[in-house]
């Protein structure tokens, strides 16, 4: 699982550090990069499955006119 690091900074008068806000993966990002984990680890067999739900929820996103996120992804998983 990948999280990343937000740095922000607040915006009133009181001096203060700026304050580290982590930011958890959306399903999609997580799918992207356990791809990437599977090419690397030369599995096959999972790489394409995962491949697959890729293209169908890219194809999802194009056919519906929507961004992917949560709710695209998880309704189009539910359907394949």
């Amino acid at each position: 699982m990948v999280v990343r690091a937000v740095q922000t900074c607040r915006l009133d008068t009181r001096p203060t550090s700026a304050t580290l806000l982590l930011i958890m993966p959306t399903i999609y990002e997580t799918l992207r990069a356990d791809i990437i984990t599977a090419v690397k680890a030369r599995d096959t067999p999972l790489a394409t499955i995962l491949r697959t739900n890729d293209g169908a929820i890219q194809r999802a996103s194009m056919d519906l006119g929507k961004p992917i996120d949560d709710e695209l992804v998880v309704t189009t998983l539910r359907k394949a």
